[in-house]
């Protein structure tokens, strides 16, 4: 459960939670709820998660939707980044991180082989943006991050005109 001010005078607060929820039927982007359905939810838990229930005056639900990364990130003139590319859960904290990582990299791809050039300059973005965003895209899924020692440094160090770029095969898929 992730709880945070929403106010500076720290009257208004927001918290955020995860319960799974088999299916979502709903046709809707939030349905509401409940304190009665978050207390079955979280029956048992923390005193202090029993009291924001408490007082929280309304609940919303909404889903977590996500998809695969897309194979086609870029079409003529037109080209993804972000969470048109690569949908993050927010686990990671890392979806707008990862949309600034991909317009950094998409800048650096376009001063490389110049801007006239755009169709190549997509397909070395991809290339090398792919494997790195598909890669915190699951471990966000997963819910694993940082749940075992690992360094950090892989998500928090990159930096997008630093790594060495990977150029693009001839499928035009990622190297």
């Amino acid at each position: 459960m992730m709880v945070y001010f929403v106010t500076g005078d720290e009257k208004e607060y927001y918290y955020v939670t995860g319960v799974p929820e088999p299916d979502w039927n709903h046709g809707t982007s939030f349905v509401d709820s409940s304190r009665e359905e978050m207390r079955k939810a979280f029956e048992g838990y923390h005193p202090t998660v029993q009291a924001l229930i408490d007082c929280t005056e309304s609940v919303t639900k909404w889903p977590l939707l996500e998809r695969n990364p897309l194979p086609l990130w870029h079409e003529n003139r037109l080209v993804l980044l972000g969470d048109a590319c690569h949908p993050m859960k927010p686990h990671m904290a890392q979806g707008a991180a990862m949309a600034i990582e991909d317009a950094a990299m998409l800048v650096r791809c376009l001063e490389e082989v110049g801007a006239e050039h755009y169709q190549q300059a997509f397909e070395l973005y991809r290339t090398n943006r792919f494997e790195r965003a598909s890669r915190v895209q699951q471990v966000s899924h997963d819910n694993t991050w940082l749940r075992e020692d690992e360094d950090p440094a892989w998500v928090f160090a990159y930096d997008p005109f630093e790594v060495p770029l990977k150029q693009p095969t001839s499928q035009g898929s990622p190297a």
